[in-house]
């Protein structure tokens, strides 16, 4: 936040390592300096950028270059080669976690719609975003869908848990699903279906779908939609 005050043009965020011949190696091998693990200090970092996101600082660099001089003369302390890669994925967690936690109850396959640009980061250091989806949430599926010119992600899975119904005799196929949603995040899911149904009258197939709520359970939604074979 001090740093905010001062309204800098931009900011570089080096997270502090020890290095050999410094006073700070000194104080390391007299035990008087600790460094941060690796995962404390991304955390922080993480932290750190969204922060300066909202205040509309850029943050122009995150972690140090790796330099063959620094390498040969590091000694410990939270370096990575891909330090931005490794936080800027942790953010992309944190969002797909943000759209999950609207839910009580989740289906075990799930979608997401990805900026294609970004696609590395929703899926995280060798998938570990997707492990720690599934370890949280319990789900067993997860797909992601690529899309071009889109900056933000979506989640797009329906949770077919109340009836399915197929009218052969119209040729079309009523698909009940039921939403019970976490106080408070009603309206954000109510806009949601409207975006989504804005989509759907697009795609082939699509004949009608309505948004109903109960009126006795002010967090239960039941979404019915028609489509043709």
């Amino acid at each position: 936040n001090d740093v905010i005050d001062l309204k800098p043009d931009f900011v570089r965020i080096y997270p502090t390592l020890v290095i050999k011949n410094t006073e700070l190696f000194e104080m390391y091998k007299s035990g008087n300096y600790v460094p941060w693990s690796l995962d404390r200090m991304i955390e922080l970092v993480k932290i750190s950028l969204i922060t300066f996101h909202k205040a509309d600082i850029p943050v122009i660099r995150v972690g140090l270059h790796a330099d063959p001089s620094m390498l040969e003369n590091f000694v410990e302390g939270p370096y990575h080669p891909s330090f931005r890669y490794l936080v800027d994925r942790l953010i992309a967690r944190d969002k797909m976690f943000e759209l999950l936690n609207l839910f009580q109850d989740l289906p075990k396959t799930i979608t997401f719609r990805v900026p294609s640009r970004y696609v590395s980061l929703y899926l995280g250091h060798k998938k570990d975003n997707i492990l720690a989806i599934k370890k949280k949430f319990g789900i067993q599926h997860i797909i992601f869908k690529q899309i071009d010119n889109q900056e933000d992600l979506e989640l797009v899975a329906w949770l077919f848990v109340l009836l399915i119904v197929i009218r052969k005799d119209m040729l079309m196929v009523t698909i009940g699903m039921n939403y019970k949603m976490i106080p408070g995040k009603e309206k954000i899911f109510e806009d949601a279906f409207t975006a989504v149904l804005g989509v759907m009258e697009e795609m082939e197939g699509h004949s009608k779908s309505f948004l109903y709520k109960d009126v006795s359970d002010a967090q239960s939604y039941l979404i019915v939609s028609e489509w043709s074979e």
